[in-house]
């Protein structure tokens, strides 16, 4: 009898353990699962997070770079059409918004438990049929 009352408030206890483990990654994922504005890139104030992540052309960011992006010698419109290519391939991936000044916010979120990867990007011309990307993460 001992043994069999044990067993039951062992099952019990991993249940309760498994069921709240739900309930935090859906509640995680209602309260940050919100609207992400894009980036607004000409008054970019970095975050203080450690994950927060820049890459932009030289010189054209107020906010320091992580990474200098590559200029590609093809007009910013084919820069966008290509990135759209390639974000329709990627797996839990969608986009957001898109502004006036045509600024993309995205969101991707993780295989497992979902959480989102928000991010924004901007193509800039830089003349002469090159352009670069602004992106935000």
């Amino acid at each position: 009898m001992f043994e069999w009352t044990m067993g039951i408030r062992i099952l019990t206890s991993l249940l309760i353990l498994v069921s709240a483990s739900v309930i935090a990654v859906v509640v995680v994922r209602i309260l940050v699962s919100g609207p992400v504005p894009p980036a607004d890139f000409k008054n970019l104030k970095r975050s203080d997070r450690p994950n927060d992540f820049l890459i932009c052309p030289e010189d054209l960011c107020p906010s320091h770079p992580d990474e200098i992006s590559p200029v590609f010698a093809v007009p910013s419109s084919r820069l966008e059409q290509e990135w759209k290519r390639v974000l329709s391939d990627l797996p839990r991936t969608r986009q957001l918004d898109r502004t006036e000044d045509a600024d993309y916010s995205y969101v991707q979120r993780s295989q497992l438990f979902g959480f989102p990867d928000s991010f924004s990007v901007r193509f800039a011309s830089l003349g002469e049929g090159r352009s670069s990307l602004i992106l935000y993460s």
